[in-house]
C-alpha cells in the first residue's frame, strides 16, 4: 500500500459524509485542503481539525476556486452534492451535481492530479424490482423509469466521471446507501433516528441498506492507497435489513418502544397530501414526497462483495454502530 504523505483537495467537507473522509484523512498526517462557501456551518470538524485544514472559499460552480484547490493538489475527493426529492428541485439538481461534477473533472484533467474520488449515490445504480436479485456495480440504469430525479443527477455526474476517465483520469466513484453517522440530527438519515425516539409507532414495509460513516471514511481512504482499483465504481453498504426491524433496535436503545403499524401505500398516500397542504400553507416543509413513497416501500438488495473482496474489508457490525449514534443522539438531547 502507497501510505507516504499527499495533498488531498476535497469538497463537501462541511457535511457529514466529507466531515468523516476528512478526519481520516488528517489521522493519516495527510495535507487537506477544503473548499467551502462562505458561513459554511463546520461543526462536524473540531476546531483542531479546522485548523489543520487550509480553506478556500468558493463551490463547484466557481472554476476560479476549484483551479485554485486543485492546482496545490495531487488527489481530490468530491463529496458535495444536492440532495432533495422535490419535483420542483430538478434543475438545481442537475446544475450542482451534474454541472459541479463536470467543472471538478474537468479541472482535474488540466492539473493531471493522480486520483479522483467521486461520492455518488446507490440512487445512482440501476434498479430491479425483484428482491431476490441484489443490485451491483453493474446493473444498468433506467434513464426512461428512473426512480427520483436525484439519483438520476447522480447518474450523469458519474457519466462525467467515466469521461474523465476516458480521457486519461484515475478515477473511482464510491455509491454508499444510507449512511449513518454522529452529525446533523435534523438532516438526512439520521432523521431515522428521531422517527425511533419520538416513538410514533408507525413503520413502513420496506426495506433499508445502510453503512457506517466511519467503515465509508476508512474505504475511501484505503481505495486511495489502492490506485490499481481505480476508474471502477463501488457498493458501499453493510447490510440489508427491514425498516421495521432498524427502528425496533433504534427504539430499544432509546428504551422506547418498537413500532407496531406497519403502513399501507394509502396511508402513505395520505400522508403525502397533508404534507402538501401543510407545505403550501408554509406550516411545515414537504417531508413526504411521492419519491420517498415510492422508496420506503421497495425491498432492494445491494451487492457488496466487490469492495469486500478488493480491499478485504469487513464492516461494523449493526449493533456498534447504532450502540454508538444513539448514545451520540442522546448526549445531543441533554
Amino acid at each position: 500500500m502507497n501510505s507516504e504523505k499527499n495533498t488531498y483537495f476535497i469538497t463537501g467537507a462541511s457535511g457529514l459524509v466529507g466531515s468523516y473522509i476528512t478526519k481520516r484523512l488528517l489521522e493519516a498526517n495527510q495535507k487537506v485542503i477544503a473548499l467551502k462557501r462562505k458561513n459554511t456551518d463546520l461543526g462536524l470538524l473540531s476546531k483542531t481539525d479546522q485548523e489543520k485544514i487550509t480553506w478556500i472559499e468558493g463551490d463547484i460552480l466557481d472554476i476560479d476556486s476549484l483551479q485554485k484547490g486543485i492546482s496545490q493538489a495531487n488527489r481530490v475527493v468530491h463529496a458535495a452534492a444536492f440532495i432533495s426529492f422535490r419535483a420542483k428541485h430538478a434543475e438545481k439538481l442537475l446544475k450542482i451535481n451534474v454541472e459541479g461534477t463536470a467543472n471538478v473533472v474537468n479541472v482535474c484533467l488540466q492539473n493531471q492530479v493522480s486520483q479522483l474520488c467521486y461520492l455518488s449515490s446507490i440512487a445512482a445504480l440501476g434498479q430491479n424490482y425483484d428482491s431476490k436479485i441484489a443490485i451491483n456495480e453493474k446493473t444498468q440504469y433506467d434513464t426512461e423509469n428512473r426512480a427520483s430525479q436525484y439519483g438520476f443527477s447522480k447518474y450523469l455526474a458519474e457519466q462525467e466521471v467515466w469521461r474523465g476517465v476516458a480521457e486519461g483520469l484515475n478515477a473511482f466513484a464510491i455509491n454508499p446507501s444510507v449512511v449513518l453517522g454522529v452529525g446533523d440530527w435534523d438532516k438526512s438519515s439520521l432523521l431515522l433516528l428521531k422517527m425511533a425516539y419520538k416513538n410514533i409507532g408507525f413503520y413502513p414495509k420496506g426495506t433499508l441498506n445502510i453503512v457506517d460513516v466511519r467503515d465509508l471514511a476508512e474505504i475511501v481512504w484505503q481505495l486511495f492507497q489502492n490506485p490499481t482499483l481505480g476508474n471502477q465504481r463501488y457498493i458501499v453498504s453493510s447490510q440489508n435489513l427491514s425498516y421495521y426491524d432498524f427502528l425496533a433496535e433504534t427504539a430499544l436503545r432509546f428504551e422506547k418502544k418498537p413500532p407496531t403499524i406497519a403502513l399501507k401505500n394509502w396511508n402513505l398516500q395520505a400522508f403525502y397530501w397533508i404534507s402538501q397542504i401543510l407545505s403550501a400553507m408554509r406550516l411545515l416543509p414537504p417531508v413526504v414526497t411521492s419519491e420517498t413513497i415510492d422508496a420506503v416501500q421497495r425491498n432492494i438488495i445491494y451487492d457488496n462483495s466487490l469492495i469486500i473482496k478488493s480491499l478485504n474489508f469487513q464492516y461494523r457490525a449493526l449493533k456498534d454502530t447504532l450502540d454508538w449514534v444513539c448514545e451520540a443522539f442522546v448526549k445531543n438531547l441533554e
